[in-house]
């Protein structure tokens, strides 16, 4: 995820600093949620003729194999019986280029990764508005190679950093956490580091 970073996940685990917040971006698109969830079978029908049910699902979901993951779905899809994650985004006109073709960024194809491991289905359809002008989707299926890499790495940070109260490195993302964990500035101390 480019908005957050080890350190963050792991202060936040520990309840150390608060998560992110949002800000207009992600306010405005928690608001479209429903509007998207709505128009989402009328446009599969239309762009490829199936009839589609969408669920929307106000529960946070937990694994029953890792217990360190959670998934909390945008949407659930059901297709003859079938379930599939349905997650929705909402970007602006200036990365539409980021929706070009098969693309999406790294990061959705990854969190879409992760909610297919925890629910066990076959495959998430990534329905995104773009600049109020475009809406489309994209159907991502399972890849069972990126969820073991990524669980063995979940695990690891779990037991390693968070269960075993042991930092990562700060990176450059971590300025709002560290002033979050040190508010108070001591005016006119200096420290010397070896």
């Amino acid at each position: 995820n480019p908005y957050t970073s080890p350190y963050a996940v792991y202060a936040n685990k520990l309840g150390l600093a608060e998560s992110f917040k949002g800000n207009i971006a992600t306010e405005v698109g928690n608001l479209l949620e429903p509007y998207i969830r709505k128009k989402f079978p009328e446009l599969v029908k239309m762009k490829d003729h199936i009839e589609v049910k969408v669920y929307e699902l106000p529960y946070i979901l937990k694994s029953k194999e890792w217990s360190f993951a959670s998934a909390n779905l945008d949407g659930v899809i059901e297709i003859d019986g079938e379930f599939s994650v349905l997650e929705i985004k909402t970007a602006s006109e200036m990365s539409a280029e980021k929706w070009e073709g098969e693309e999406i960024p790294d990061s959705y194809y990854f969190q879409v990764q992760w909610y297919l491991a925890i629910t066990g289905w076959k495959q998430a359809y990534i329905c995104y508005l773009i600049g109020n002008r475009k809406m489309d989707y994209k159907i991502i299926p399972r890849n069972e190679d990126v969820i073991a890499s990524m669980m063995s790495y979940a695990k690891a940070f779990w037991e390693n950093r968070v269960l075993a109260k042991q930092p990562p490195e700060f990176s450059w993302n971590d300025t709002d956490a560290i002033k979050e964990l040190y508010p108070k500035q001591n005016e006119g101390e200096v420290i010397e580091l070896d």
